[in-house]
């Protein structure tokens, strides 16, 4: 194994601004299993720039340890508060190794701006691409999306802390830059049943603090999201009609079709005066 390994991002967007003081660690996910031996403190360094001279020369001191080889991650933590209206960066070293041995290729770096003060509320839910209580939808929808008002922790936004009744199998994901889960699923939803979605209160946003999932403005409460599909569509698409204009031919669906399908041209034959050409 000669591959080397990356940093795939963490916790924390590249750029994010009012990161607040009581921020007391990182989450880094890597491509694969790391030795634990390399995530070390020495191989993690968060430094912050005292005199806004584009230099990050004040170190905080920390520790960092390998949360497991499962989701691959290691998180940076320290004792302190941060400093208010900083920037700090923090660079992964290529001294950190996979299991084969193989360090990083370059060095990794991420930056956030910390705000005024500390942060002390719970995230919410703040959007949802399925719409509580909604109805007739349909059994072709193959993902959820959630959208939060504050960094998660992705530690927690996991399968154990979630349930869909009945249960459908897919797979998640956390998009840091757009604090959003992603609950892709893997197979088809059921015609004509209701379903009910619970993320669990033990989500917790960057703070280490509960979600507000029942959006009362206090820490803890699941988010509960119900719907019902509509009956399953089992017929084919129909062309309404053929349009030819010049060197064009506009055909239109009586349905929303699939875009690589129509847009493959070995989808589509014109045939005049008894010759083929592909169209």
């Amino acid at each position: 194994d000669y591959t080397k390994p990356d940093v795939l991002g963490v916790n924390i967007a590249n750029g994010a601004k009012d990161i607040g003081t009581n921020l007391t660690g990182i989450t880094v996910q890597f491509s694969e299993a790391m030795a634990q031996q390399t995530i070390a403190p020495i191989n993690f360094k968060l430094a912050y720039d005292n005199d806004a001279n584009g230099s990050y020369e004040t170190e905080v001191s920390g520790t960092s340890t390998l949360n497991d080889n499962v989701s691959n991650t290691a998180t940076v933590t320290w004792l302190n508060a941060l400093v208010a209206s900083k920037k700090y960066q923090l660079t992964v070293s290529t001294a950190v190794t996979d299991l084969a041995n193989n360090g990083l290729a370059t060095a990794y770096n991420t930056v956030f701006t910390t705000g005024s003060s500390s942060v002390t509320t719970a995230a919410k839910v703040s959007s949802s691409s399925i719409t509580n209580n909604a109805t007739n939808l349909s059994a072709t929808t193959s993902e959820l999306r959630l959208t939060f008002d504050k960094p998660m922790n992705w530690s927690t936004v996991q399968a154990a802390n979630l349930t869909l009744v009945p249960f459908v199998s897919g797979t998640l994901t956390y998009d840091v830059n757009a604090n959003a889960l992603l609950y892709k699923f893997s197979q088809a939803l059921t015609g004509n049943t209701s379903y009910t979605f619970t993320l669990n209160e033990q989500n917790q946003n960057i703070y280490n603090i509960f979600l507000d999932g029942d959006a009362n403005n206090t820490a803890g409460g699941n988010y509960v999201l119900n719907w019902t599909t509509g009956s399953l569509d089992t017929a084919g698409p129909s062309i309404t009609s053929v349009a030819f204009n010049d060197s064009e031919a506009e055909v239109i669906f009586d349905k929303q079709m699939n875009t690589t399908d129509v847009t493959n041209a070995n989808s589509w034959t014109l045939t005049c005066n008894n010759s083929t050409s592909g169209y």
